[in-house]
């Protein structure tokens, strides 16, 4: 299924969407490890699983980021909020 783009949506809504692509993606590749786990292809689905995880803590970053008003702030403020808001999700 491809997704579905509307000019209308906000940096959020793209964010938020792509967040759960990667986790439909990372929940497909888990599933076709369960039914051959023994297949030569299980390592790349793991490493697959791995970049897809990292993916989805880089899109987290990026809607709290897009989230934080847009006061001026310092780069170690801007830092310390995203850490926070990665914290709070983790």
């Amino acid at each position: 299924m491809s997704p579905i783009y509307h000019k209308s949506h906000s940096l959020e809504d793209t964010l938020i969407q792509a967040t759960d692509y990667a986790l439909c993606v990372q929940t497909v590749a888990h599933q076709a490890i369960l039914l051959q786990p023994k297949s030569p292809a299980s390592i790349l689905m793991v490493a697959t699983m791995h970049e897809l995880e990292a993916l989805r803590v880089l899109l987290e970053a990026a809607l709290i980021q897009a989230q934080i008003p847009a006061e001026p702030r310092t780069l170690h403020e801007g830092l310390s909020l995203v850490l926070a808001g990665l914290a709070l999700r983790g």
